[in-house]
C-alpha cells in the first residue's frame, strides 16, 4: 500500500514538472513568433501612402509601382512627381531597417517620372524608408514679420521651435516600404539590372514608340474629322438645293436639317483644333526625349551616383 502511494505521488510530480515545461515552451514559441509572424505590423499603415504632399505646397510625390525580387535581392520603386517639382531638386536617401550594405540607384526617365533600384537588401529587411528634400526655394519658407522688441523676437522662435521640435520639416517627404506589404509585389528573378543609362534610354524609346503611336492615331482622326466635314458639307449643299420646292412643314424640318449638319460641323471643327494642339505637344515631347538620348550618349547628362543605405531607427 505504501509503495503504490508512493507512485502516485511520482506521478502527480512528474505530471505538474510536464504541465510547467509545457506551459513554459508554449511562451516561448510565442515569443519568437512574434517578430517572426509574416504578417504583423512593421509600420502604421498610413505610413504606407503611395502619394505624399509637401507641406509647404511645392508639391506631389507618388508611387507608381513597387517590385521586390528576393532572388536578386532588389527592390524596384517607380515615382510620378507633379508638374511644379523639378527632378533636379530632388535629393533622395534611402533606410533599412535590418542590413547595412545595400545601395540605391537613381535613373530620371521621362516627365516627371524615376526609377529607383535599391540593390543588396539583406532577406529579411524587415522595412525601408525613401526620403525625398526638395531643395527649390518656397515663399511660405520666408519670414517677413517684424516684432516690436527683441524680447518678443526671441520670444516667437522660442514658440516657434517648440510647435516644431520632432516634426518632418516642410520640404521633405517620407515613404515606406516593408517586406510584408500587401503593395510590395513580388517578382522574382524577374527585376533586369542595367546601367543606368541603358535603362534610361530604353524607357525614353519606350516612350517616344507610344508617342508615335499617339501620333499616327490623331493623323487618323484629323483625316476622319475632315471626311465628315466634307460629307456634312455635302449634305446641306443637296438640302438647300430641295428647298426651293418645299413650303410648309416640310420646308421647316429641312432648315432643322441642315442647322444639325451646321452644328456637326462646328463640332469636328472644335475637335480638330483640339486634335492639332495635342498633334503640336506630341511632337514636341518626342523631339524632347530625342534630344535627351543624344546627351546621354554623348554624356552631356549626367547621372546621380548611387547612394549607399543608412540605418533606419
Amino acid at each position: 500500500m505504501k509503495k503504490i502511494k508512493q507512485k502516485f505521488s511520482e506521478n502527480i510530480a512528474r505530471t505538474k514538472f510536464q504541465i510547467v515545461i509545457s506551459l513554459i515552451s508554449l511562451m516561448l514559441l510565442l515569443l519568437l513568433g512574434i517578430p517572426l509572424a509574416p504578417d504583423r505590423q512593421l509600420v502604421p499603415e498610413a505610413a504606407l501612402a503611395t502619394t505624399q504632399n509637401f507641406q509647404d505646397n511645392s508639391g506631389t510625390i507618388q508611387i507608381l509601382s513597387q517590385q521586390l525580387d528576393r532572388k536578386q535581392h532588389v527592390m524596384k520603386l517607380e515615382i510620378q512627381i507633379s508638374d511644379d517639382l523639378q527632378m533636379t531638386n530632388l535629393v533622395s536617401s534611402f533606410f533599412v531597417k535590418k542590413g547595412s550594405s545595400g545601395t540605391m540607384q537613381f535613373i530620371p526617365t521621362v516627365d516627371g517620372r524615376a526609377t529607383f533600384f535599391i540593390k543588396n537588401l539583406p532577406e529579411h529587411f524587415e522595412a525601408v524608408s525613401l526620403i525625398f528634400e526638395n531643395k527649390a526655394e518656397n515663399n511660405q519658407s520666408v519670414d517677413v514679420n517684424i516684432y516690436d522688441d527683441s524680447q518678443a523676437a526671441q520670444q516667437a522662435k522660442q514658440d516657434s521651435d517648440v510647435n516644431t521640435k520632432g516634426e518632418q520639416p516642410q520640404n521633405e517627404l517620407q515613404f515606406f516600404f516593408t517586406e510584408n506589404s500587401k503593395k510590395l509585389k513580388s517578382v522574382d528573378g524577374k527585376i533586369k539590372i542595367q546601367s543606368q543609362k541603358d535603362y534610361a534610354v530604353g524607357a525614353l524609346k519606350s516612350e517616344i514608340a507610344f508617342q508615335k503611336e499617339q501620333e499616327a492615331h490623331l493623323n487618323k482622326s484629323l483625316k476622319k474629322l475632315h471626311s465628315i466635314i466634307d460629307n456634312d458639307e455635302k449634305q446641306i449643299t443637296t438640302l438647300k438645293n430641295q428647298m426651293e420646292y418645299q413650303t410648309g412643314g416640310t420646308l421647316e424640318k429641312t432648315q432643322n436639317q441642315i442647322q444639325g449638319f451646321v452644328s456637326d460641323i462646328q463640332n469636328s471643327e472644335s475637335s480638330i483644333k483640339t486634335a492639332n494642339e495635342n498633334l503640336v505637344d506630341v511632337k514636341k515631347k518626342i523631339e524632347k526625349m530625342n534630344q535627351q538620348i543624344s546627351d546621354i550618349n554623348s554624356g552631356k547628362y549626367k547621372f546621380p551616383a548611387d547612394e549607399k543605405s543608412q540605418k533606419l531607427k
